[in-house]
């Protein structure tokens, strides 16, 4: 797994990583959307049973199955957006709460770095992003967003982006640096390997 030499270049891969998955997801997505997506699809085959003809009713099936596998991707690429605001608020609420300029430096990194990728609703994946630390915990929340982030680039990449955005603000004391040993065994970055990481994003 090579060490990421700096912040630009961990947001440039995530970047790319996030727009190939949009680019197959269709476009931007929401919870809205993608619910309605998989409505969509289970309305289709519902009416799948009341064709005439089995040609008609496997030219549904086929649509219904495109429609599960569009909405399918939606969600990926949905929780990968989401992961990443999740680990900047993971750091961000280390110390138990996350102030109005915190969130505000939160939302300003995420949009700095990461531009469409993470869209215009940015208030609403932090929102997201609070309800998930305070129903998994740290730990927990670290774990969802490595499992969203399989790959070791992409790991490295979104921490340093999480890193980046927290340094935004008054700095990274004991606390969040407790919550980035969290994320950082939660992604299998050796500890030597967390602290390069961290100094390539504080230099940025």
């Amino acid at each position: 797994m090579g060490l990421l030499s700096s912040l630009g270049q961990a947001v440039s891969s995530l970047k790319g990583h996030l727009k190939s998955s949009r680019e197959a997801a269709g476009g931007e997505v929401s919870v809205a959307s993608i619910d309605a997506q998989v409505k969509a699809a289970a309305a289709k085959a519902r009416e799948q049973a009341d064709e005439a003809t089995m040609k008609a009713a496997a030219a549904e099936a086929a649509q219904a199955a495109q429609n599960a596998q569009a909405a399918a991707a939606a969600t990926v690429r949905y929780e990968m957006v989401q992961a990443v605001a999740d680990a900047a608020y993971l750091i961000a609420g280390a110390d138990g709460a996350v102030s109005a300029a915190e969130a505000s430096k939160i939302t300003e990194g995420l949009r700095s770095h990461l531009g469409e990728e993470v869209g215009e609703g940015v208030g609403d994946l932090l929102e997201v992003a609070k309800q998930r630390l305070s129903t998994k915990g740290q730990k927990g929340l670290a774990e969802s967003i490595a499992a969203a982030f399989p790959d070791g680039a992409m790991r490295q990449a979104v921490f340093m982006v999480a890193a980046g955005t927290s340094w935004l603000d008054r700095g990274i004391g004991v606390k969040e640096g407790l919550a980035l040993q969290s994320l950082s065994g939660a992604f299998g970055i050796p500890m030597n390997e967390m602290h390069q990481l961290l100094a390539a994003a504080k230099q940025a």
